[in-house]
């Protein structure tokens, strides 16, 4: 049976991607200008005087991300008989999500700081594939995450089977007697008073 895609999936997607970005940002600009002074100054210059603060906040959101993830695998877990994968293959939607998000951002970034364009190709060149890396290994971290929540999960729901089941059944004698007590009641007919009564 395919399932659709969430719209929580399509959050746990956005939030990672941003989170990766973030990650990818600064090992970008690692790569992009190895020393300290000029990476500082090309980061102020280029509207990512922000960056080195937002670090923390992704690294929450990013928590958050595999948190929500690890739910929805107990989730799966519990509702089905044997593991299913989703539509949803972390390790190509993150690599996309983040490529992309990272395009928006450093054009987005340099319009709004007033920074100049001329070498946003560069950028791109040594960002993007960086981008995809992190996102295919996030996806594959996800996906284990994800399994493994599912795995939880049907553990879980097979031992509630299995309590289920070996629970022992209490006795009640209204359960006996009532189906014994109809089934009498219909097999023998109420009788009236005698006839010589009734013409008396």
């Amino acid at each position: 049976m395919k399932r659709s895609v969430r719209p929580t999936q399509l959050l746990v997607v956005a939030s990672l991607a941003l989170a990766g970005v973030g990650a990818g940002h600064v090992g970008g600009y690692f790569l992009l200008a190895p020393n300290h002074h000029e990476r500082h100054t090309l980061l102020a210059s280029t509207g990512h005087g922000y960056l080195p603060s937002a670090l923390n906040a992704a690294a929450f959101i990013a928590v958050l991300g595999l948190a929500s993830v690890f739910l929805i695998g107990l989730g799966r877990g519990l509702r089905s008989v044997g593991r299913r994968r989703g539509t949803l293959r972390w390790s190509h939607a993150l690599p996309v999500a983040q490529m992309l998000a990272f395009t928006a951002l450093e054009v987005g970034e340099r319009v709004v700081a007033h920074a100049p364009l001329h070498d946003i190709a560069i950028v791109l060149a040594l960002g993007l594939p960086l981008q995809a890396l992190v996102g295919f290994l996030a996806g594959r971290l996800v996906t284990k995450i994800e399994e493994a929540g599912e795995r939880l999960g049907e553990r879980l729901r097979a031992a509630d089977l299995h309590v289920r089941r070996s629970r022992p059944v209490r006795w009640r004698p209204d359960a006996w007697f009532r189906p014994a007590l109809s089934a009498f009641a219909v097999a023998v007919p109420a009788r009236g008073p005698p006839s010589d009564l009734v013409a008396a």
